[in-house]
């Protein structure tokens, strides 16, 4: 696989995260001693000088920070992407099953099969009247699937499961659904401000065109960083091998970038003391926020994959 086609499927990702407690109780009619019940685990909360000072060892992640220059992903990006990453994950790892020559690389014939195999796949699950073609209901029933694969979407999902029974109801469907309408016009107002650099309220073509280049520029610099970075044999192309380790050095990005753009409270684009200190002011008083791992729950887990990812983000930073 050369590195344009390497590039290509991180690009497609851009348009497009564990105390029970047990009692033992003799039941004879003579007295006898009991086993104390033990008391529900508590967190263990990282001192801060222990989060924001143990030592870290460079993450391949680092190279697409660097390339970034601080700045997180765009939003209309972040958003795609997070919704593919399932979908790409599935399409880098099935890679060698259409190397046919068992060269490590994929040829021009190669991936021209590959992509023949993959759109009939694609379109015998979505396409869902059989005729060919993605009509608008089609992709947006696509779209819904996807996001329910997200840790946002599983988080949401189990937030409006009133009654926990694992599914939702016409009416808890039609809640989350309200909810999502409410957010994506957020979003697409939080765009238009964006967009609008001259603040007159108004988005211009030109301003529309000047944001689509930025996106642009970020993502080529990204698939820049993906050629030069992991081309590990120098030869000038990215085989399978080279092309799955920049897959997951980017994924490992992308989920560090979520992470401070979620936890980041002081906008500073790193995790620090004050961050740390609102993430226990949310943990303490049970806040959505806290619910770090997407389970549905608030508990010492969260406290673990938030120490975690403050230790995998100072490894890119």
């Amino acid at each position: 696989m050369n590195t344009k086609a390497t590039a290509a499927a991180i690009a497609i990702a851009a348009g497009a995260a564990i105390i029970t407690a047990a009692a033992i109780i003799n039941n004879t009619n003579q007295p006898q001693p009991q086993t104390p019940k033990p008391t529900a685990a508590q967190p263990q909360q990282p001192k801060i000088a222990d989060l924001f000072s143990l030592p870290t060892s460079p993450s391949p992640a680092k190279v697409f920070f660097q390339t970034a220059e601080g700045k997180a992903i765009p939003a209309r990006a972040r958003r795609d992407s997070m919704g593919m990453m399932s979908m790409m994950a599935s399409l880098v790892d099935r890679m060698n099953e259409f190397d046919a020559n068992g060269d490590g690389m994929l040829d021009d014939l190669e991936r021209l099969a590959m992509g023949v195999r993959l759109r009939k796949e694609f379109l015998s699950q979505y396409d869902l009247d059989g005729d060919g073609d993605m009509s608008r209901e089609e992709w947006r029933a696509l779209q819904r699937s996807m996001f329910e694969q997200t840790p946002q979407g599983q988080r949401l999902m189990a937030q409006f499961d009133l009654d926990a029974d694992g599914r939702l109801n016409e009416q808890e469907q039609a809640a989350l659904d309200a909810h999502l309408a409410q957010q994506q016009e957020q979003q697409q107002a939080e765009e238009r401000a964006r967009m609008d650099t001259n603040n007159d309220g108004e988005v211009s073509e030109a301003e529309r065109r000047a944001a689509r280049q930025q996106e642009r520029e970020f993502w080529q610099s990204q698939m820049a960083a993906a050629e030069n970075n992991f081309d590990h044999d120098g030869d000038g192309e990215l085989n399978i091998e080279e092309s799955r380790d920049a897959w997951d050095a980017w994924v490992e990005y992308q989920t560090v970038d979520d992470f401070i753009n979620r936890y980041d409270t002081d906008g500073n684009n790193t995790m620090g003391p004050a961050d740390y200190d609102q993430f226990l002011s949310d943990y303490e008083r049970r806040r959505p926020a806290a619910d770090v791992n997407n389970d549905g729950e608030i508990n010492v887990q969260d406290i673990n994959a938030y120490r975690d990812l403050v230790l995998r983000s100072r490894s890119v930073s």
